[in-house]
């Protein structure tokens, strides 16, 4: 089945399923992609602060690695969820784990492994460029805030050194809001660089093909029958998926580690100093 956009989906698929149509696979998608988001997060920070990286360039093939060991891990819950959704008639998480076993064992569970070792350049352009734009506006303020400083008169010192110092360690996080516009414009940038290769993936799956057929090839094959802009076809459909949730899973992260640089960085009073 094929749709002609994102509307006319929405549309079909109410007429012919209902609203509960709209939510099928809804458990397998969820339990697919908190796995995902918390393995490609984990692996990929966990690599860039392990080297102790700050330049982008080097984060971004650290992140790619980071998103090869999630994807060995989250493969399976991939290929299932994506079963589990586009199957007619619908198909429940059991059915379809049933199904991809009598296909080929287990290594049915990692079909199309090759194919997602390239896609990992996606969340990996992603955080590359949210961590990108996060250094850009974080020096920007502190230039705001030290303009601002400069014009003020000096204040003698009371005593509050220790809190000054923590506030100043927790100047760099940012807002709620600005991390969530941040995510957004990273996530459109990527997008705009890696959506031929992620309609490619689809293409594949959508024909069974994953195995027989390149990614280059379907890529070459889109672009000799459709045209360049074939390459980007589904792509609002797409924005309308990744924008938001790209942008909420950053600005959750950014106010975690905020929430955790405050706790761990807090300045003990002198009654705990005296009673460790």
């Amino acid at each position: 089945f094929a749709y002609s956009g994102l509307v006319d989906g929405l549309t079909t698929v109410l007429r012919e399923e209902g609203v509960r149509g709209l939510f099928t696979g809804l458990p397998s998608v969820v339990a697919r992609a908190l796995a995902s988001d918390f393995a490609t997060v984990f692996f990929g920070e966990f690599l860039v602060r392990c080297c102790e990286v700050t330049s982008g360039v080097v984060e971004l093939p650290l992140r790619v690695v980071g998103g090869w060991g999630s994807v060995a891990l989250t493969l399976p819950l991939e290929l299932i969820s994506t079963r589990v959704t586009c199957a007619r008639p619908p198909l429940t998480a059991m059915a379809a784990t049933r199904e991809l076993w009598a296909e080929g064992g287990i290594f049915a569970f990692w079909r199309g492994f090759r194919v997602m070792l390239v896609l990992c350049l996606n969340p990996a352009l992603t955080f590359s460029a949210f961590g990108w734009l996060r250094r850009l506006l974080v020096t920007f303020k502190e230039r705001l805030r030290r303009a601002g400083h400069s014009r003020q008169p000096p204040r003698r010192d009371d005593g509050r050194g220790a809190v000054a110092g923590a506030t100043a360690v927790g100047a760099g996080a940012l807002r709620w809001w600005e991390a969530f516009l941040l995510g957004v414009a990273a996530k459109l940038a990527t997008l705009v660089v890696v959506y031929p290769l992620i309609r490619a993936k689809f293409l594949m799956q959508a024909r069974g093909a994953v195995a027989s057929v390149g990614l280059f090839q379907v890529l070459r094959r889109v672009a000799l029958e459709e045209g360049r802009r074939g390459l980007y076809s589904g792509l609002d459909a797409q924005l309308s998926k990744s924008l938001l949730s790209s942008a909420l899973m950053l600005a959750v992260k950014e106010q975690t580690e905020k929430s955790w640089h405050a706790l761990l960085l807090r300045p003990r009073s002198p009654a705990a100093l005296a009673h460790p």
